[in-house]
């Protein structure tokens, strides 16, 4: 009976300390492969992060972009000679180039604005840039 016991004992303490045995067999493979999985969630949040930081920067500079547009479309800037031309005369014109089919007659409206503007200028006495 008591070889039994001790037969008992010995087998459970074997059984208990196979997880220890094999965990040392692994030589801290383990724990490596888990902080890799950190080191990987840890990235991929960075990442995740640049990611919302870029998107708010291209929707900033969008909203910048279309807040800029509809400030150029109410005061004539962009169009050569609009601070010698009246609100009528820059819708008129924008109506022309929104009518136009082709990028010839866009031109074509846009080389007759110039030198209609210049000629207005000269008599005005104003001088336009050349950017407008």
């Amino acid at each position: 009976m008591k070889t039994q016991k001790l037969f008992n004992s010995l087998l459970i303490a074997g059984l208990l300390s196979i997880p220890a045995l094999s965990m040392a067999a692994m030589d801290g493979k383990g724990s490596g492969d888990m902080d890799k999985t950190k080191a990987m969630s840890k990235d991929h949040d960075m990442m995740r992060d640049k990611t919302m930081t870029h998107d708010a920067v291209m929707d900033r500079d969008q909203k910048h972009d279309q807040d800029m547009t509809k400030d150029r479309l109410k005061d004539g800037s962009g169009i050569y000679g609009s601070k010698i031309m009246n609100d009528d005369e820059i819708k008129q014109l924008r109506a022309e180039m929104s009518e136009a089919k082709t990028k010839e007659e866009r031109l074509k409206i846009q080389a007759q604005h110039r030198e209609e503007m210049t000629i207005r200028a000269k008599e005005q006495n104003v001088e336009l840039a050349d950017e407008e």
